[in-house]
C-alpha cells in the first residue's frame, strides 16, 4: 500500500542520516491473521461513538412482566429498522461504509448485517470483497428501559474474520452497552477467524450480558467495526439478534383468585340450625385460626370474611426464584485491555510547553534535559475490591535517539492529578514508588511491557487514587531516551491508533 511504502522510505532515509535522529518502523511488523486461525475475544472493552443521534426518533421500549423480548433483528425487513442508528464516523476510509443488509452470508433467512456492506461505497462491495482501511462503522439500538428488570441480555450470531492481534487492537468488531448513547463499555472486542462456529452456517452464538445496566431508564447496545491501515479481510456479519429482559411477575395480585375456592368452606359451618348453640361453631376453628376473629364476628355471615385465608398465598412469592438467576458472570476471571484515556510527556528544556496532542511521547534524557511520560487509564468498569491476578502496562516503542543505545524505563505511581492538555514540566504531578521496568534496546521497535499488578490492585482497592503512571529513566546518561506512540497517533512515523498505550488486566470478582 502507498502509505506503507512512504513509511519505509522515511525509515530508510532517517536511518541513513545516522544516530540521534528519529527512526520509524514499517507496518510489516504486524502479525497477520493467518498466523492464528482461531476466534479471539477480549472482554471488558469500551468504545466511544463520536456521532450525534436523533433521540426523538428512537422511542423507549416497554417491556412486559417475566421474560420479555424487547427486540429481534434478523435483517429480513427494512434496515435500519425502528430504534436503530447507523453511522460511519471515519473520515479516513475514502467513502461511506455502514452496517448493511446483505445476502452474502446470512445465519438464517436470506440476509444478514455485514459490518461494511452498506453506505455509498459499502453497498458496492461484492460478497467476496475485503473491508477498507480506517473504517469505523457503528450500528446502535435504543434507548430501551431496564428500570424494573432483574436481568437482561443481548444474544446475537457472529460470522467473519479480521486481522489478528493479541489484544484485538488492529481490526475488530466491538459489542457493548451504554447509558448515554455515546460512551460504550462492559463489552467485548472480536478479531481473527470467526468462520468455524457450530451455531449454523459457520456462525457463533454470543451473548452480551446487560445485568450491569439493570435499573437504568435508558440503555443502548452498540456494534462497531474498526479497521486500521493494512491487512484487510472480509469483516464481520451479525444476524438473528434477540434482546431480552427479566422483570418480576406480579404474583401477589393474581393469588386472590384462589380465595373463591376457599369461600365454599363456610358451607361446612352452615349448620345454621345449630346457631342456637354457637359455642359448638368455635370448636372446628380452634387451633387453626385465632378465636379472637371468631369473637369479633360472631354471626355466621361474617365467616365469609375468610379472606383471612388470603394470608396463605403470601407464602407463594415464588418470584424470589427469579433473583437467583441474576448473579451469573461474576465468578470467572476475565482479561480486559484498557486503552489509555490520557497521555503526554513533559520536557525540562521546554518547561512551559504541553505535548498532550502529540502522536508520540518521550522519556529519558534528551539534549541534556530530562523527559518524562504520563499515562492514565479509566478502570471504573472493574468493581471495587476485585482481585487482580495480572496487570501489564504496554507501550509501543517506535522512536529512539541514538542508534545502538539501551534505555531502561521504570513505571512510577503518579501521586496527584494532572490533565493531558495542560501538563508541563513546571506543573507536572508528583510521583511515588516504582513498579515494573522495561528495557528499550538498540532502537528495536515493538511492544514493551511493565508489570504493574500491585499498582492496579491498589487502585481497585482504593488504597491509592488512580492518577495513572509516570515513565522515566535513571536520568543520568545524556542522549538515552525512548519515543513511544500515544493514543493520538494516526499514522505519523508509524504511530497508528492500534499502537496506543494499553493496560491488560486479568481479574475475577471475589
Amino acid at each position: 500500500m502507498t502509505s506503507k511504502r512512504w513509511i519505509v522510505l522515511i525509515a530508510l532515509l532517517l536511518a541513513a542520516l545516522g544516530g540521534g535522529l528519529l527512526r520509524s518502523a514499517t507496518a510489516a511488523e504486524k502479525i497477520p491473521a493467518a498466523t492464528a486461525h482461531h476466534p479471539r475475544k477480549i472482554q471488558g472493552a469500551r468504545e466511544v461513538l463520536a456521532a450525534s443521534q436523533t433521540e426523538t426518533s428512537r422511542p423507549v421500549a416497554v417491556q412486559g412482566r417475566g421474560l420479555a423480548t424487547l427486540m429481534t433483528e434478523g435483517f429480513e425487513g427494512a434496515w435500519p429498522a425502528a430504534s436503530w442508528f447507523i453511522t460511519d464516523t471515519s473520515s479516513w476510509d475514502d467513502g461511506e461504509y455502514l452496517f448493511g443488509k446483505r445476502d452474502c452470508h446470512p445465519h438464517t433467512g436470506s440476509y444478514g448485517g455485514w459490518s461494511v456492506g452498506g453506505g455509498a461505497q459499502g453497498s458496492q462491495l461484492s460478497c467476496t470483497a475485503n473491508y477498507s482501511d480506517y473504517v469505523t462503522s457503528w450500528a446502535v439500538y435504543g434507548p430501551f428501559g431496564l428500570t424494573d428488570a432483574t436481568s437482561a441480555s443481548l444474544t446475537f450470531h457472529l460470522w467473519g474474520e479480521s486481522e489478528y492481534e493479541e489484544s484485538c487492537l488492529y481490526d475488530y468488531l466491538y459489542v457493548g452497552s451504554s447509558i448515554d448513547g455515546n460512551n460504550f463499555s462492559s463489552g467485548s472486542r472480536y478479531c481473527d477467524d470467526w468462520t468455524g462456529g457450530t451455531a449454523g452456517n459457520g456462525y457463533y452464538q454470543e451473548t452480551l450480558d446487560l445485568t450491569s445496566r439493570v435499573g437504568e431508564s435508558q440503555v443502548w447496545v452498540g456494534f462497531a467495526f474498526v479497521s486500521d491501515v493494512s491487512n484487510n479481510y472480509r469483516g464481520f456479519t451479525i444476524d438473528d439478534l434477540t434482546l431480552t429482559a427479566n422483570t418480576p411477575t406480579p404474583t401477589f395480585t393474581p393469588t386472590p383468585s384462589s380465595t373463591p375456592t376457599q369461600t365454599p368452606t363456610p358451607t361446612q359451618t352452615p349448620t345454621p340450625t345449630q346457631t342456637p348453640t354457637p359455642t359448638s361453631t368455635a370448636g372446628p376453628f380452634q387451633g387453626a385460626y385465632l378465636p379472637v376473629i371468631m369473637r369479633d364476628y360472631p354471626s355466621t355471615p361474617t365467616f365469609t370474611p375468610t379472606p383471612t385465608t388470603t394470608r396463605t398465598p403470601t407464602v407463594t412469592p415464588t418470584p424470589t426464584t427469579t433473583r437467583t438467576a441474576t448473579p451469573t458472570s461474576t465468578a470467572e476471571p476475565q482479561q480486559t485491555t484498557f486503552i489509555a484515556t490520557g497521555d503526554t510527556y513533559v520536557d525540562q528544556n521546554n518547561a512551559s510547553s504541553n505535548y498532550g496532542s502529540s502522536f508520540w511521547m518521550r522519556a529519558g534524557t534528551y539534549s541534556g534535559a530530562v523527559n518524562r511520560a504520563l499515562i492514565q487509564f479509566n478502570l471504573t468498569d472493574i468493581p471495587a475490591g476485585t482481585s487482580i491476578s495480572q496487570a501489564t502496562l504496554r507501550v509501543y516503542y517506535q522512536i529512539c535517539g541514538v542508534l545502538g543505545t539501551t534505555t531502561m524505563l521504570t513505571a512510577y505511581r503518579v501521586d496527584e492529578g494532572w490533565e493531558e492538555l495542560t501538563a508541563t514540566w513546571n506543573s507536572q504531578p508528583a510521583y511515588a514508588e516504582a513498579y515494573g521496568s522495561a528495557s528499550f534496546t538498540a532502537c528495536a521497535s515493538g511492544w514493551k511491557s511493565f508489570d504493574v499488578t500491585a499498582l492496579a490492585q491498589a487502585w481497585v482497592n482504593g488504597t491509592h487514587p488512580n492518577y495513572g503512571v509516570l515513565l522515566r529513566s535513571a536520568e543520568d546518561v545524556n542522549t538515552r531516551w525512548a519515543g513511544m506512540c500515544t493514543r493520538d497517533g494516526a499514522g505519523e512515523l508509524g504511530c497508528y491508533n492500534y499502537l496506543r498505550p494499553n493496560l491488560n488486566i486479568t481479574y475475577g470478582t471475589r
